[in-house]
Formats: structure tokens, sequence, C-alpha cells
């Protein structure tokens, strides 16, 4: 199996799992090619996401994006609004002014990353600002080690 570009077709999680593949590269030399890279991790709340603490320690920088996070405040600021569009609009209006900026930038921010990559479908692991994607993964080790695959097909 080919691992490509995020420009290119990206794995998909049902041809990861139809294949079995082994990686037998010491971890030193897995630490030191990951060492420089950064990774963003979309996830739902339902994914449950293994090994990121071991990937975390190799890793530039590893940020976990919530995904369902814009969905809750989206619900928590719909609940109750009124039925006449008019009254519905002032009460939005009331309870945006209410919220915590940061909280909307914590909700929506993952929404937007995911755009900018272009991320269709989650799970999905972004490897050096969307150099390459894997999709249908959560454990991100095993992500690693394809991304890791990959560069050592690109430098051959």
């Amino acid at each position: 199996m080919k691992f490509m570009s995020m420009k290119q077709c990206v794995i998909k999680a049902g041809q990861l799992f139809g294949l079995c593949w082994l990686f037998t590269i010491s971890s030193a030399a897995f630490a030191n090619t990951l060492s420089t890279v950064s990774v963003d991790i979309f996830v739902s709340d339902t994914d449950r996401l293994t090994n990121v603490i071991a990937l975390k320690r190799q890793v530039k920088s590893l940020t976990i994006h919530n995904m369902d996070n814009s969905v809750r405040l989206d619900a928590q600021l719909s609940q109750g609004l009124s039925s006449d569009p008019a009254v519905a609009e002032q009460q939005a209006r009331a309870r945006m002014t209410g919220i915590n900026q940061q909280a909307i930038r914590e909700a929506w921010t993952p929404v937007v990353k995911a755009s900018f990559y272009d991320i269709k479908k989650i799970p999905a692991i972004v490897f050096n600002d969307g150099e390459a994607v894997v999709y249908g993964i959560t454990d991100v080790m095993t992500a690693a080690g394809f991304y890791q695959k990959h560069q050592q097909q690109k430098s051959n």
C-alpha cells in the first residue's frame, strides 16, 4: 500500500485494516524522524485515541481537535430559542455577547483548521501542516508509522 500526500488520494481506513503491517524500526530512529514533525488530530467525542502520550514525547507538537465542540456550543446557544425569528435573533445576540470569547474560539478552531486541511472525515491525523493525512486510525503510533514509511519511500 502506498501512503500518499495530502494533495493526492489518502489512505482510507478500510484499506488499512485489510492489511497487516509490521514496523521493525528502532525506537531511536523512529523518534529522530519525528522530532521535527507537527501532528494535528481531528476526532469526535466517540473516538478513543491510543498511544497519544507516547507520540507526544516524540514529535515537535501534537494538538487534538475535537470536532464536536462546535456542535455542543451551537446546541447550548440554540436551546430554547423562540420560534419567532425576530425574537430568536435578539435572544441569540444576547447569548453571543454573554458567552466567553475563548469558548467560541476553542469550539470553532477545529472546524476552521479541518477546513483548511480539507479533512473529509474523522478521525484524521495530519502530519506537518498538511503534508500527509491518515484517516480512520485511532492508534496514533500506527498512524505515525504510516507517515514514517511514507517519508522513507519519498527519500528512496
